[in-house]
């Protein structure tokens, strides 16, 4: 019993390591660029897809969205189908590859500034945002989080 008590630490530093699969298993050798998935965009405004790119931000509460980013600079918000799984904080930079849904969307100015005040910008700066946003979202099914 007191070698199990001893393993349970061991258990928990392995399991929250971060890297790892979560949600649906997918075949990563099929995915595309953050900048080809940007590109289709320009013929089709929602489509089924496996991304690779790197993490640019995420959420630092509850690992509940990120952001990977194409080399124009576009970002493409990332939240998980059915809140099915979260992710780490402190994982910015880190590699992912997602299977999902990409599609256009609109995000409300009380979601901007949520997300604001998650990257703990100062009230003064979240309170300047007046206006919704239009964006690349992609809503994943399963994720792949890769150490660097």
């Amino acid at each position: 019993m007191i070698k199990f008590i001893l393993l349970i630490p061991i258990f928990f530093l392995v399991a929250c390591s971060g890297s790892g699969n979560y949600g649906e298993t997918f075949n990563e050798a099929e995915a595309i660029s953050v900048d080809s998935l940007v590109n289709r965009f320009s013929s089709e405004k929602e489509f089924p897809a496996i991304v690779s790119g790197s993490i640019e931000n995420a959420c630092h509460s509850e690992g509940c969205w990120l952001e990977v980013q194409s080399s124009s600079g576009s970002l493409v918000m990332v939240t998980y189908k059915d809140k099915a799984f979260t992710l780490p904080t402190g994982i910015e930079g880190k590699p992912v590859v997602m299977k999902g849904r990409a599609f256009m969307d609109s995000t409300s100015v009380e979601e901007l500034r949520k997300v604001a005040r998650e990257e703990g910008k100062p009230e003064s700066e979240v309170e300047t945002i007046q206006n919704p946003e239009y964006s690349l979202n992609f809503e994943a099914s399963g994720l792949i989080l890769k150490d660097k």
